[in-house]
This record gives C-alpha cells, structure tokens and sequence, in this order.
C-alpha cells in the first residue's frame, strides 16, 4: 500500500524562532530529573519538597496563600496535598466562620524536610556548578522577571 502525502492540505510552517514553552519545559523536566536523581534517598518528590520548604519558611498558610506563593491553581495544589497529608506530612485544618483551610507541617514533615535539605542543597550545588555561578544568577533572574510579566 502507498501513501501519498498532500500538498494542498499541509500544515502550517513553523516560525524559525524556536518555541519558548518547548525549551522552558524540557529544561524544567532535566533538572527535576537530576534533583530526584539526588534526593532519591528521601521519598520526597521535587514538588513535595518545594511544599515543605514553602510552609516551613512561611509557618501556617491557607490553601489559597500557598497557591499564590507556589504559583499554582488551588486545585492543583489540594491534589498535591492531599497524599501528603495521607503521608503525615501536613496537617490541614479548617476554619469554621470563614471556611479556610490552614496547612501546617506535621512532626513528621518537619523531620522529613531537615532529612531532606541536605541533598536538595547537595542539588541545587551540582547546577550551581554545571551551569555557573553568574549564568545560574541569570537564569534565576530572567525566570523570575517572566512570571512577573506573565502573572500581571
């Protein structure tokens, strides 16, 4: 059997500039791998890390401030606690009169978190130095300045 391809019908030609999105992604997705990879020890995955890291920083938070300082939907974010508190990590408790959900570290995600940060600075040196101190201030420069253009 033949296939014939159709000139008529051809989709459209990709811009020579590459896609943004493509090359943010991929990046995101190797160095999640390479954090994981070092961190493996712990049974924490990247994202779960970044919850405890944000809660230990902040102390208690809604659902809706953590959201915010993650930069995730509140949907997105509950679907990511709740294992987490399955775990013992959180705790999530509800306020009566205005209907807010609290997030505290639990006993456990404290130890769990201290356990952990050793490896994730393990990590965050390994790109430091992959990269380089200057690119990497860069790099965290320019991320930063395209959520807040984005997020405006």
């Amino acid at each position: 059997m033949t296939i014939k391809s159709s000139t008529s019908t051809s989709l459209p030609t990709p811009s020579d500039d590459p896609c943004s999105c493509f090359y943010l992604r991929r990046a995101a997705r190797l160095v999640t791998r390479q954090y994981l990879e070092t961190m493996k020890g712990t049974g924490l995955k990247s994202s779960q890390f970044s919850i405890l890291a944000m809660v230990s920083h902040h102390g208690s938070l809604t659902i809706t401030d953590l959201a915010d300082k993650m930069g995730l939907e509140r949907t997105s974010l509950s679907r990511a606690l709740r294992p987490m508190e399955k775990d013992g990590l959180l705790s999530i408790s509800e306020e009566r009169e205005r209907r807010r959900r609290f997030v505290e570290l639990t006993k456990q995600g404290r130890e769990d978190f201290k356990k952990a940060l050793p490896l994730w600075n393990k990590a965050q040196q390994q790109f430091k130095k992959q990269l380089g101190a200057q690119e990497l201030k860069t790099l965290k420069s320019l991320l930063k300045r395209t959520a807040e253009l984005i997020s405006d």
